[in-house]
């Protein structure tokens, strides 16, 4: 994931033949359309602005379950409401079959619908799966070009830096 999630796209390449073997056995699963949770440990709801359209470059995981996830927050964690419409259901071949384990894969696409809700203690963002019902199942992964990959930097409130990929289309 950190490959997937880097500025240098050099530092993908040693993993293509990895992503192609994930990829053709993840498409070999059914796709799953559901809500799904996801809890990230910093918080970054201001980079999702209502309409963006985004792309989450790495493997992620979530679940249905939102109790799941709240063992993954704090008090500046980001929790996100995906309406999933391509997950992978893994709970069969995860060690914690309980959580339900559901993946979205690389370069999922997803737009903003709201803007984040914020309070002290919570930070939710909601985002919709994009898929073209054109792509064929047996496409290859995308990967990120520098023209449709911008970075964002967030400093969080201890003042670390970070810089975020944040998919801009292009035309």
């Amino acid at each position: 994931n950190k490959a997937l999630r880097s500025k240098d796209r050099d530092a993908v390449k040693p993993w293509f033949p990895y992503l192609k073997l994930f990829h053709a056995a993840i498409e070999k699963l059914p796709d799953i359309r559901m809500n799904l949770w996801r809890g990230i440990e910093r918080d970054i709801a201001d980079n999702y602005t209502k309409d963006d359209i985004i792309t989450w470059w790495g493997i992620s995981s979530c679940s249905p379950f939102i109790d799941v996830i709240k063992g993954f927050l704090n008090r500046t964690s980001t929790l996100f409401l995906v309406e999933a419409v391509r997950g992978k259901d893994i709970s069969l071949y995860s060690s914690f079959s309980q959580e339900k384990e559901v993946l979205l894969s690389p370069a999922t696409r997803l737009r903003v619908v709201s803007n984040a809700l914020e309070s002290p203690l919570l930070h939710v963002v909601h985002l919709q799966e994009i898929y073209d019902q054109n792509e064929s199942s047996s496409s290859t992964p995308v990967v990120p070009t520098t023209k449709s990959l911008t970075f964002g930097t967030l400093t969080d409130e201890a003042g670390n830096r970070y810089e975020l990929p944040v998919y801009k289309p292009y035309y």
